[in-house]
């Protein structure tokens, strides 16, 4: 959030989602196409696949063509792929084919899920799928009680329960 006020001037977390939802990521970001004219066949990366995050901003034109909408919907995509990408390599590290999400970042942000449920899907082949939990004000407080219940049975593991 912090970055997008500083790029777009928006004051909070609603506004910042709706100028995302309003602008184009690729007159901002440098696609892959831009550097290879279209597909890069030899490691199988489609053309309209992001190459670098803010990769046009380097030209005066670019960063004249971006609106502010534009500047909150690549820093979006910029925070997505990089969640994503963490959480694709925890879950491969793990052996694991879904990923919970939860948080106040996703309650109110229909974009961000689709984006990430995008990426889990297109970037593991179909193999991880991304889970969105509804209600994720409650999802601490329940952490804190298992952790508590393990406490008090002196378990390690919450399954022993």
């Amino acid at each position: 959030l912090g970055l997008c006020c500083l790029l777009t001037g928006c004051s909070g977390y609603e506004e910042a989602i709706k100028l995302a939802s309003e602008g184009d990521s690729t007159t901002v970001d440098k696609l892959v196409k831009d550097i290879y004219g279209g597909d890069y066949e030899r490691f199988g990366l489609p053309g309209h696949i992001v190459a670098c995050s803010f990769g046009h901003m380097n030209l005066p034109e670019k960063r004249e063509q971006a609106s502010k909408a534009d500047l909150a919907r690549a820093t979006l995509v910029t925070v997505l792929n990089n969640i994503g990408s963490i959480s694709m390599m925890c879950a491969r590290t793990e052996n694991v084919d879904r990923i919970l999400f939860s948080g106040s970042f996703l309650r109110i942000n229909d974009l961000s899920m689709r984006i990430l449920a995008y990426a889990m899907d297109y970037w593991s082949e179909g193999k991880i799928k991304a889970i969105f939990l509804e209600h994720e004000g409650y999802f601490s407080a329940v952490g804190c009680l298992g952790e508590y219940i393990m406490d008090e049975n002196d378990l390690t593991d919450i399954s022993q329960s």
